[in-house]
């Protein structure tokens, strides 16, 4: 699969026994659709995964990913390996920043919600019907002691 023409490349989550690697694997035009990662793994020739723009990231670290441009992976240590996100077509610089920036957004609106969560959490036993009533119970709260009721 040397000719760029005939493959087109998949962004991939490949998980080892001691590592989870993201990066790209190109596959071949020619496989039908969805079954293109099967076909790359039974090949029964193939005895390494290449993977360009790879990302190391050890299971039982929490030290950085390791970025490698080129890697080659032994099909026996491939535990599980899925798609990351659509296929990547021409443009991929465009492409991977509209990823990036959609990711981010989904990071923003997640932190967004779990601020808002919160909050919700704080107000909860709190059932006010109008602002009416709570201006009622602020004055309640606020009101001197000895003040007796008028009849």
């Amino acid at each position: 699969m040397s000719d760029s023409s005939q493959t087109m490349p998949i962004e991939v989550c490949i998980l080892t026994k001691d590592h989870d690697i993201k990066g790209t694997v190109h596959v071949s035009k020619l496989t039908k659709a969805n079954r293109e990662l099967t076909e790359l793994l039974n090949d029964k020739d193939r005895r390494f995964l290449a993977v360009t723009n790879a990302e190391i990231m050890g299971k039982n670290s929490s030290s950085a990913p390791r970025r490698y441009d080129f890697l080659e992976i032994h099909m026996d240590q491939i535990v599980i390996i899925h798609p990351a996100t659509q296929v990547l077509f021409k443009e991929t610089s465009k492409a991977q920043e509209d990823i990036a920036r959609f990711r981010e957004l989904r990071n923003k609106l997640s932190q967004t919600k779990k601020k808002k969560k919160k909050q919700n959490k704080k107000f909860k036993g709190l059932q006010l019907a109008s602002p009416i009533n709570y201006c009622i119970l602020n004055s309640l709260k606020n009101s001197p002691k000895n003040l007796k009721p008028s009849r």
